[in-house]
């Protein structure tokens, strides 16, 4: 994590909430999340899901990336937020970017397919959210997640 976060307790349960309550096409046998929070006005979240196989994590990664073709806003947690798909750079097998916006702040997050895991890092900014500091954390899972799985 990059200099001043704080790593708040690690969650292993999943709402499964999904943008634009899309349906998910299965679900994944694990789950486990983790947020660090930054100054007042940033946070950065990482979380792992692994599927059964490949083919259901593909599946999962190929339902959100066609929500995002159509999906322009939802609520969570009673707040509106707009969503726009987010030009996302190549990680892993199938990678999708996805940036929500509301009330000054921004969440940019990435969504990548490792295997039959698909790891998500996201970060959240009042004012902006920075997706080199995402692309580079994302990179750092990855090898996180490869490593432990070699193991």
């Amino acid at each position: 994590m990059p200099a001043g976060y704080t790593a708040e307790e690690p969650d292993t349960s999943d709402t499964n909430e999904t943008f634009c309550n899309y349906m998910q096409p299965n679900h994944e046998n694990s789950y486990a999340s983790i947020t660090y929070d930054g100054t007042s006005t940033s946070a950065i979240a990482v979380s792992v899901r692994q599927y059964n196989s490949v083919d259901d994590a593909s599946a999962q990664q190929v339902a959100l990336a066609k929500a995002m073709q159509t999906c322009s806003s939802m609520t969570s947690s009673g707040t509106t937020l707009k969503v726009a798909q987010m030009s996302a750079p190549k990680l892993g097998y199938r990678t999708v970017g996805v940036a929500l916006s509301s009330q000054g702040y921004t969440i940019a997050e990435l969504f990548i397919q490792v295997g039959p895991a698909v790891l998500q890092v996201g970060e959240a900014g009042l004012g902006g959210a920075d997706v080199t500091k995402v692309t580079g954390l994302a990179k750092k899972a990855i090898a996180k997640y490869q490593d432990a799985a070699m193991n």
